[in-house]
C-alpha cells in the first residue's frame, strides 16, 4: 500500500473491543493495536534530580491470552516482556552520567474466571462468589549500571509476588493486581564483597494498567514497597513507583507511533531518584 493511504491519522476518542471486531476487517488499514503484543523503540529526554538525559529504550513484548480447553468461563493471561532496556546519555559530554538498565525478562500470569467463587466443600457444598482473580509476577535478570561508578553494578536476581487482580470490577482496567513480593538482589563492586540484599514477604507491589478497547490509550502505575533487608547489613524501607501514559496518533504502514509521559521514583539502591519523561514510541505489531 503506497505510503500516502497508509498514513492514517487516529483520531479518536477509543473505540471498544466490539468496534474492533466489528469495522476492522472492512477498512484497508488498521485502527486497533495490541500493545502488549510488540516491538516497541522509545527516545525522548529525562529531567530530574539528575543531570537532563536523552533516553533510548526497547522491548518486546508478547501478550497470550486464551480460554480453557473445558471451561469456556476459564480465561488465561500472558504477558511477557523480553530484553526491556533504557540507556540514558547526558546531553552535554559528560560521559560518567551515562546509565543502563535491562530486565531479562518479566511476566504476569493470570488466571481469570467470569464467575469467581470459593467454594466450601461442607456436605452440600457452599459458593461464596469471590471478585478478585489470581495469578503470578515474576521478574528476572535485571542490571543496572553507570559510568559514574563502572566498577559497581546491581543485579535483580529474581522478583515474584503471588497477586490478586480486581480488574473485573474496575471500569477499563485490564490488570489492578496487588500481593506480597519476594526479591533477590545483588550488589557487586570490584574489591568488594556482594551485598546480598532480599525482601522476603516483607513488602507489597501494586501492578495497574488500563488500556481503550482499541489499544489507543494506555495508563500503567506500578509501585513496589516494604522493607529490605541486607545480610550482615541494615534493613531499610525501600520503594520504586512508576506511572505512563501513552497514545497512538498516527500509524505508518500499519505501525503505531505513541507520545508518551512517564515519571519514576526509586531509592532501592540509595538517595532518592526522580525522573520524568517525555518522549515517542514507534512499535512493530507481531
Amino acid at each position: 500500500m503506497a505510503l500516502s493511504v497508509a498514513l492514517v491519522l487516529v483520531l479518536a476518542a477509543g473505540g471498544t473491543p466490539s468496534d474492533c471486531v466489528a469495522y476492522q476487517d472492512e477498512l484497508p488499514f488498521r485502527t486497533c493495536f495490541n500493545p502488549g503484543e510488540r516491538i516497541e523503540v522509545g527516545v525522548g529526554p529525562t529531567l530530574g534530580n539528575e543531570p537532563a538525559a536523552g533516553r533510548l529504550s526497547l522491548a518486546l513484548r508478547l501478550r497470550k491470552n486464551r480460554r480453557g480447553h473445558h471451561d469456556p468461563g476459564l480465561l488465561w493471561n500472558r504477558d511477557h516482556a523480553i530484553l526491556e532496556t533504557s540507556l540514558d546519555l547526558p546531553w552535554r559530554a559528560t560521559p560518567a552520567q551515562m546509565r543502563v538498565e535491562s530486565t531479562a525478562y518479566q511476566a504476569v500470569y493470570m488466571r481469570r474466571y467470569e464467575e469467581g467463587a470459593l467454594v466450601i466443600p461442607f456436605s452440600t457444598p457452599l459458593r461464596i462468589p469471590f471478585p478478585f482473580d489470581i495469578g503470578m509476577e515474576v521478574e528476572a535478570g535485571r542490571v543496572e549500571w553507570t559510568r559514574a561508578d563502572p566498577h559497581r553494578a546491581e543485579l535483580g536476581v529474581l522478583r515474584a509476588a503471588p497477586v490478586v487482580d480486581a480488574a473485573r470490577r474496575i471500569p477499563f482496567a485490564y490488570r489492578f493486581a496487588f500481593g506480597p513480593e519476594l526479591s533477590y538482589s545483588v550488589g557487586i563492586a570490584r574489591d568488594e564483597a556482594p551485598r546480598h540484599r532480599m525482601v522476603p514477604f516483607t513488602g507489597g507491589v501494586l501492578d495497574a494498567r488500563f488500556e481503550s478497547g482499541d489499544g489507543l490509550w494506555a495508563l500503567q502505575v506500578q509501585g513496589r514497597a516494604g522493607w529490605q533487608l541486607e545480610v550482615m547489613g541494615p534493613s531499610r524501607f525501600a520503594f520504586s513507583a512508576r506511572v505512563e501514559l501513552e497514545r497512538t496518533i498516527i500509524a505508518v504502514n500499519d505501525w503505531p507511533l505513541a507520545p508518551f509521559v512517564r515519571f519514576e521514583a526509586d531509592n532501592s539502591q540509595g538517595p532518592t531518584r526522580l525522573v520524568a519523561q517525555a518522549g515517542l514510541r514507534f512499535a512493530a505489531p507481531l
